[in-house]
């Protein structure tokens, strides 16, 4: 159980883990040694003093020292130099600052950093990207969809546009005038490192991520890399200002230079601007693949040189820069540089020695790093620590650790995967050495442990059990729980997030319930300037907190020389009366005390706290009991595996010991394990002693005979076990290696990467198990079984050796030898079938044969060299956006996740329906504005689809009907064009309209033959009649007007109408459709005279015998309508008085 190993000369841990939580770091041991005392006095001491001696500079101001979210450019003899480790952005410290006597020109030098390391990219001077062989493509962030194959973006203007899934953003980015201008506006407009933050939030799969800061406005970027086209060089008569480069109705124009150039006529120069001009473009794609966005860079001649521990020309001013990675720059005056520009780039850090590998490389693993700056002479502890002094295999298995690969939930629910654990560190202030090894450590949960003048590096993580400690073998114990005030409920964990323009934000991790029971938060917050992974800092917040809120309980107990083998960070299981029953605890503190004795300090353990998944369930586990010695039932010992040891007497005889180590059970009442033991088919069981450990040594057993061990447990109280008895054990006597394995095959599992190994077995008595071992001889497994089963991940031949293993632990000589090679991949379809759906023309049917392999997946479908789906099934219908060629492949995907090559067909297809060729309209005959379309069907046309217009595109619609006629009215007379497509299942148009044109006559024809007559009986009725139009079906009235005034309506044709007086009259009929439209008059002129015609023949005699009597006599008019006669006497008949009226006969 033990680890071995002899007494340790002091023990000590450094620890941000346990350190950070728990409030210092511990020191073990009865006084320091020289490799402690090292470390607590060490501090860093690298500075630009230290490093070149003062340099030469009128600057005598010396500001703090940069950080990264403080980036100063210094020119201070005493700024420490950073050291770099991963990937990170920095700005320089200035060493050395000159201009020519114009001051229009300036030479500078900046140091970045200790050197060694990778190398530099994007160098900015106040927030511009100074070109440079790749960097001269102006990026200044880059643009990504992870989740969506048909992901653009495009730039328009001020307008970005995202567009995935079928939904485009369009964003606004304003520029210098609109933010003085706007009354409001998002800081995301205004902002390029805003503008990447947002993007990052919007979901959906988006990504920006910074190349190099600007100061520019987001409505000032250029436009999107690869989407705009080289047109050629222009000029404009005039100068521009250097950094006027301009959009422009579709193209921008890039500024290159302006000048002065001869007139031509001897008099003086002219001016003139010279810009390339390029023609903007549309989308790009950017599923999975960067796109830059672009901005301005440093123009007019400024440069810069990158050395790497190489002094400059001026070494005696400036001291030569030993060992630093410096920038040689050089500048031209301009309205953006001048003063003195700040200058920053980002740094692929130092190169480490890794000792997994033997290469000295850039690396972020936090092992390596860690190692790196603690043998470093220069900046780190390398003037008392070396390679010696450092236990390399504790770093190369954290290193291991830090370096698994796991994955994640991105924001938009994509699977990410990364290292576990990251360093991209920048060290760059004063401060102990320890405090900056606890800062690295805190970035990965590593915590560093000091014996005999070694120093392991140790990661929590799970770890088995190396002790265990119980009634028999501790004493004095004390039990002190971490107090709960003490005890945060909210983590805020900093970190450097890289989209986040590399700014310092922070990660909160709550602990909900524990805020809600105790109703108060407590806060810690945790700074990770190495961490700049999200994932990666929300793990270690989320460790942070359960290790505090689950790990709360500690204990302190004495024991004796079992503490000689363990180290701090070692996982012990604790048992002590009725307090704990096999608890797990993780040592923090060893002491030795003056009699001999060792006192260790522990912290309740958990595994289930290192889990990689942020949703991760913990369990709790109840180690307490209450039962005692006098309950329950003893339990058995859990296991006894028995050993042979041979050796050889000076007369040559064989001499046999047994070694028994017994697996006891989780019991804190164990006294004694009493042994027995009987020979072949003996029932008498020979006492042979007891021990109150775990192994027994018989001496000197017999040889050639079966061994049983009967084990009893006895406890405190003197009760025991009922006993177990083992199998029989051969005693062979011998030394010589047990036969060959001869026979044997591999069995491969058709729903599984695992293989199984199978043999025949060998009849030796003293056979124990047989031995595994791979190509490298590495020993695998072993097993008691004549099989063995393994997991293969590729393709390759993979050969194994089986050796047969003795009781004494002998290998037989000649091992057999099995070769596997399994195919991962799964066969192909043999049968692909790709046709155009009959209905809808965009829609492409593919089908093949279902394969039958048993490591067949799934089958994955390709258009146009582009997965588009996944399936178990043998069909799938693809939507085609557009006419043209497609190639349609399908491949396997086999349960080992590899695929196969594939059958591939092309089709090629129109998706438009075809045009159509007959259409005609007729106008109704119950109403002439009712128009009657009518055309001929074709193949695939679900809809059809009329406009009216001067062409198709600017027609207006008027009607769509799934059948070949429709019907449409029309409200004014004129000349028509009508235009006609179909439109197939897909929704799709037919791609030429055809065209029908159309004079359109709405008004009824004029009303011929129209005639008046006075009825006879009564001359004030005249009855009006005309003769019925061709065109009658859809006549809904006449009217009659006389002298253009309307005098009734009829629907027949003929109306009767009272004159009330003699007139001269014009008379006309017109005719009104349903449509309520009304024909042209055509007037008839004539005189209606409603007055009687004169009397006349009128006459009188005097009646001879009454000569007071006159007899008058008339002759009556040839009319029909008299109806009565007036007489009158006087002079005239308008001067006379009235006789008689309403005469009806004529006498």
């Amino acid at each position: 159980m033990g680890k071995g190993g002899g007494k340790s000369g002091g023990k000590f841990l450094f620890s941000l883990g346990l350190g950070l939580l728990s409030g210092g770091f511990s020191f073990f041991g009865g006084g320091l040694s020289f490799m402690s005392r090292a470390i607590l006095g060490a501090s860093l001491g690298s500075s630009i003093w230290s490093a070149t001696h003062k340099p030469k500079t009128s600057n005598t101001n010396s500001p703090n020292i940069q950080r990264f979210d403080k980036a100063q450019e210094t020119m201070s003899s005493t700024a420490t130099i950073p050291v770099v480790y991963g990937y990170r952005k920095i700005t320089g410290n200035q060493t050395f600052h000159e201009t020519n006597a114009d001051q229009n020109t300036l030479h500078k030098h900046v140091v970045l950093c200790e050197g060694g390391i990778e190398g530099i990219e994007s160098v900015s001077a106040n927030d511009l990207l100074i070109p440079t062989g790749e960097q001269t493509s102006n990026t200044v962030f880059t643009i990504q969809n992870t989740m969506y194959a048909d992901a653009t973006v495009k730039k328009n203007g001020k307008h970005l546009y995202l567009s995935c899934n079928g939904t485009t953003k369009d964003l606004y980015l304003a520029n210098k005038d609109d933010a003085s201008s706007a009354d409001t506006l998002w800081s995301w407009q205004t902002s390029v490192p805003e503008l990447i933050t947002y993007i990052n939030k919007i979901g959906d799969g988006w990504e920006a991520f910074p190349t190099a800061t600007t100061s520019k406005y987001p409505g000032d970027l250029w436009d999107i890399a690869g989407a705009r086209k080289f047109i050629g060089t222009v000029t404009f008569s005039r100068l521009y200002n250097p950094y006027d480069s301009f959009e422009d109705n579709g193209y921008f124009y890039e500024f290159v230079r302006s000048e002065l150039y001869p007139s031509g006529s001897g008099h003086g120069h002219r001016k003139r601007t010279i810009f390339n001009k390029y023609k903007l473009g549309g989308a790009i794609s950017c599923y999975q693949s960067l796109v830059n966005v672009q901005a301005s860079t440093v123009t007019g001649g400024t440069k810069y040189t990158f050395y790497d521990s190489t002094p400059p020309s001026n070494y005696v001013d400036v001291g030569g820069y030993p060992k630093m990675a410096w920038l040689d720059m050089n500048f031209m005056v301009s309205n953006e540089l001048n003063g003195n520009p700040s200058v920053s780039c980002f740094v692929k850090g130092r190169k480490v020695y890794d000792t997994r590998t033997g290469e000295t490389k850039y690396s972020t693993n936090p092992a390596m790093c860690l190692r790196d700056f603690i043998l470093s002479k220069r900046f780190g502890l390398g003037k008392w620590i070396t390679s010696e002094n450092i236990d390399e295999d504790s770093f190369k298995e954290v290193a291991d650790y830090c370096d698994e690969i796991i994955t994640y939930k991105g924001s938009s629910g994509e699977t990410i995967s990364c290292k576990r654990y990251e360093l991209n560190i920048v060290i760059d202030q004063k401060q102990s050495a320890l405090d900056w090894i606890s800062d690295i450590l805190g970035n990965f949960c590593g915590f560093l442990v000091c014996s005999q003048d070694k120093l392991f590096l140790r990661i929590e993580k799970p770890e088995n059990v190396v002790y265990k400690f119980n009634d028999s073998n501790s004493s004095d114990l004390s039990v002190a729980p971490l107090a709960l005030d003490d005890t945060p409920n909210r983590y805020s964990v900093a970190f450097i997030d890289p989209l986040n323009n590399w700014n310092s934000v922070e990660a909160i991790v709550e602990d909900f319930a524990d805020q809600k029971n105790r109703g108060k938060i407590i806060e810690k917050s945790v700074n990770l300037e190495g961490t700049t992974s999200q994932n990666q800092a929300l793990r270690l917040a989320r460790f942070y907190r359960d290790y505090n809120s689950i790990c709360f309980k500690t204990i302190s107990f004495k024991t004796g020389q079992q503490a000689m083998h363990l180290e701090p960070g070692d996982v012990i299981e604790f048992s002590f009366h009725n307090v704990f029953k096999d608890e797990p605890f993780r040592i923090t503190e060893i002491k030795e005390n003056n009699d001999g004795t060792f006192e260790i300090s522990a912290r309740n353990y958990n595994e289930n706290i290192y889990n990689d998944y942020l949703g991760a369930t913990i369990q709790v586990y109840k180690y307490g009991t209450k039962e005692t010695s006098l309950t329950g039932v003893v339990p058995e010992i859990k296991k006894l595996v028995l050993n042979q040891n041979y050796f050889i007497n000076s007369d040559g005889s064989i001499v046999s010991d047994i070694l028994g180590d017994i697996i006891l059970p989780t019991y804190p009442y164990i006294r004694n394990i009493l042994i027995y033991y009987a020979i072949d088919d003996s029932e008498v069981w020979e006492y042979f002693g007891s021990t109150i450990d775990n192994i027994f040594i018989i001496n000197n057993a017999k040889i050639h005979v079966n061994y049983r061990f009967k084990i009893i447990v006895e406890n405190t109280s003197g009760r025991c076990s009922e006993g177990y008895v083992s199998e029989p054990y051969y005693i062979t006597g011998k030394d010589t290696p047990p036969s060959d394995v001869t026979e044997g095959r591999v069995w491969y599992n058709p729903n599984s990467t695992e293989i199984k190994l199978v043999w025949t077995p060998v009849e030796d008595k003293d056979l124990k198990c047989y031995e595994i071992k791979d190509e490298n001889f590495e020993t695998i497994g072993r097993t008691i079984t004549t099989s063995f089963t393994y997991e293969i991940l590729d393709n390759e031949a993979h050969d194994f050796y089986i050796y047969a293993v003795d009781n004494g632990g002998n290998l037989s000589q000649t091992p057999l030898t099995l070769t596997a090679q399994r195919n991962m991949s799964c066969e192909d379809i043999s049968e692909l079938t790709v046709e155009q759906d009959d209905n809808n023309l965009s829609q492409i049917n593919i089908s093949w044969n279902e394969v039958e392999d048993s490591r067949f997946s799934k089958y994955n479908i390709y258009v146009n060299g582009r997965m588009v789906h996944s399936t178990d099934g043998t069909t799938y219908s693809y939507i085609a956006n557009s006419s043209g060629t497609y190639t349609i492949g399908v491949k396997t995907y086999s349960i080992f996740n590899v695929e196969s090559e594939g059958i591939f067909k092309e089709i090629t297809i129109k998706i438009e329906p075809e045009d159509i060729t007959e259409f005609s309209v007729i106008q109704m005959d119950t109403d002439r504005s009712n128009l009657q379309f009518s055309w001929e069907r074709i193949p695939h046309g679900v809809n059809y689809e009329i406009r009216m217009g001067e062409d198709w595109d600017s027609g207006k619609f008027i009607a769509k009907s799934s059948s070949n006629n429709v019907v449409y009215q029309i409200r004014k007379e004129g000349y028509y064009k009508f235009f006609i497509k179909a439109i197939g299942y897909n929704n799709k148009y037919s791609l030429n309209a055809k065209e029908l044109d159309l004079q359109l006559v709405l008004t009824p024809n004029v009303i011929e033959n129209v005639n008046v007559k006075q009825n006879p009986k009564d001359r004030s009725q005249i009855i009006v009649t005309w003769d019925i139009p061709t065109d009658f079906h859809d006549i809904a009235f006449y009217s009659v007007f006389i002298n253009d005034e309307k005098i009734g309506t009829s629907i027949t044709n003929s109306l009767t109408y009272t004159m009330p007086q003699s007139l001269d009259i014009s008379l006309s009929v017109t005719a009104t459709s349903v449509a309520k439209f009304e024909s042209n008059k055509n007037n008839l002129f004539t005189h209606i005279m409603i007055e009687p015609y004169d009397v006349t023949g009128f006459s009188g005699t005097q009646n001879v015998a009454k000569k007071s009597e006159i007899h008058l006599y008339w002759q009556p008019p040839d009319e029909y309508d008299i109806n009565h006669y007036e007489l009158r006497i006087g002079e005239s008949w308008g001067n006379s008085t009235l006789v008689s009226n309403y005469i009806t006969n004529n006498y």
